[in-house]
């Protein structure tokens, strides 16, 4: 595995990612799609973005990669990655994590990024784990935020209204904020949810902050998009958590430093409990497993979840 002048680290179509950031300085535009764009790959692909001082623009970092520039209708799911490979990016003996909420855009120069909602600056050598759908289909879309689908019992949430996931408490989602071509941040944690009275799931703000009209979601919905892949749930016992981290024990990941995860906070699943992690969480690799944790550092809490689509290299 390696990692390229413009910051991607890739193997075998797959990749890692850590925390990036995106105070967006450039004005942002729909594009049009290239014509080449219409025989495009229709398959999943994995990579490594790395924020180098290459490819940031204040609070972002910009993606160069085939699977990307010039798609703009393309769903990309990211989760910051604080040891790509089980070692630093940056080469010292701690890696660089970022605590800030993330989501991804789209920006005039046909490539997408990943930015820091509070517009807080990219730090160079943080990473992140991409995954990238070319096209939406039946598990993998786009929710936006409507004055119908927020509100009811819980304002800090948004329906998602969809086949694949209505009256499915078991399905497991992957959610990553957008603003596409335009300008709606959400300066929040993301979680989702499975709503026992609408039957729905949704994605909320962790940090029970209101819910706003127009915010946007990329959702990923199991493994059928990916082409491959594993999806669980991790919860956090008593005897997989110590401190701000939850291990995974599973043998898809188990000894791989360059296991490839994404992960979405789950606050209640199937329906059942509730709780809520109001950290930027991430993943890295210590003691042979991969581990998700809390960015910022505070303890992880028992019975948190996390939804895990996992690959190993």
């Amino acid at each position: 595995m390696t990692v390229d002048q413009n910051g991607v680290r890739e193997r075998n179509g797959r990749s890692r990612r850590w925390a990036g950031a995106v105070g967006i300085s450039v004005a942002l535009a729909v594009t049009v799609l290239p014509a080449a764009a219409a025989n495009a790959d229709t398959q999943a692909s994995h990579f490594i973005q790395v924020s180098r001082t290459s490819n940031n623009d204040t609070s972002a970092t910009y993606i160069k990669n085939g699977a990307t520039n010039g798609y703009p209708d393309a769903l990309l799911f990211v989760t910051p990655n604080y040891s790509p490979g089980g070692v630093c990016i940056n080469g010292g003996s701690s890696c660089v994590v970022d605590t800030s909420p993330i989501g991804v855009f789209y920006g005039t120069n046909d490539e997408w990024g990943i930015f820091n909602e509070n517009e807080s600056a990219m730090p160079t050598d943080a990473a992140f784990n991409v995954l990238v759908e070319p096209v939406a289909d039946a598990n993998a879309f786009v929710v936006t935020a409507t004055s119908e689908s927020i509100g009811g019992t819980d304002s800090t949430s948004t329906l998602i209204d969809n086949p694949a996931t209505n009256n499915n408490p078991d399905a497991i989602l992957q959610a990553t904020q957008t603003i596409g071509t335009g300008t709606m941040y959400n300066n929040h944690p993301i979680g989702v949810s499975y709503n026992t009275t609408a039957g729905e799931w949704a994605v909320f703000n962790e940090d029970g902050a209101p819910m706003t009209v127009g915010v946007s979601f990329n959702i990923l919905v199991g493994t059928t998009a990916t082409g491959g892949g594993k999806a669980i749930t991790q919860v956090a016992r008593s005897t997989n958590t110590g401190g701000n981290s939850t291990h995974i024990n599973n043998e898809v990941t188990n000894g791989d430093a360059n296991a490839f995860v994404l992960e979405t906070p789950n606050w209640n699943p199937k329906g059942i409990g509730g709780t809520s992690d109001t950290s930027q969480t991430g993943v890295w690799f210590n003691s042979g497993q991969i581990v998700i944790f809390n960015e910022d550092g505070t303890t992880m809490a028992k019975k948190e979840a996390f939804n895990a689509l996992m690959f190993n290299s």
